[in-house]
């Protein structure tokens, strides 16, 4: 599906559920997300659980993260400019970085669980 596609009247919310660290421009697919919500209008976005360096992702379940984010995630963030390629395991602080970049002045955690986190990122 094109990034650039819009629909017919916008959304309220948007989601993006485990996609946007395998996006090459994940400043750019927020952006365009934001330019297509309602007033007031919400994004979330869900990622894997994941420290914001290194030293605290050395735990079996991020060994498996990173092992299968070589394979999948950085080659399909390198397939697109900007060439982010985050990877499977993006930190919050690095996410609440790129919503600010995108444009989002208001970023919270909703979910914070053992495997997974959820930011709800307003213009």
């Amino acid at each position: 599906m094109s990034s650039t596609l819009v629909p017919a009247q916008p959304p309220r919310s948007t989601c993006f559920l485990g996609s946007l660290h395998d996006v090459g421009d994940s400043v750019g697919a927020l952006a365009h997300a934001r330019h297509a919500l309602t007033d007031g209008g919400t994004v979330l976005v869900v990622e894997l659980r994941a420290a914001d360096r290194l030293e605290g992702n050395l735990h079996p379940f991020a060994r498996l993260f990173y092992a299968s984010s070589t394979g999948v995630c950085v080659p399909s963030g390198l397939s697109e400019p900007p060439l982010l390629a985050l990877g499977g395991l993006v930190g919050e602080a690095r996410l609440r970085e790129l919503l600010a970049e995108a444009g989002f002045g208001h970023v919270r955690l909703t979910v914070d669980a053992p495997l997974q986190l959820v930011l709800e990122g307003r213009p």
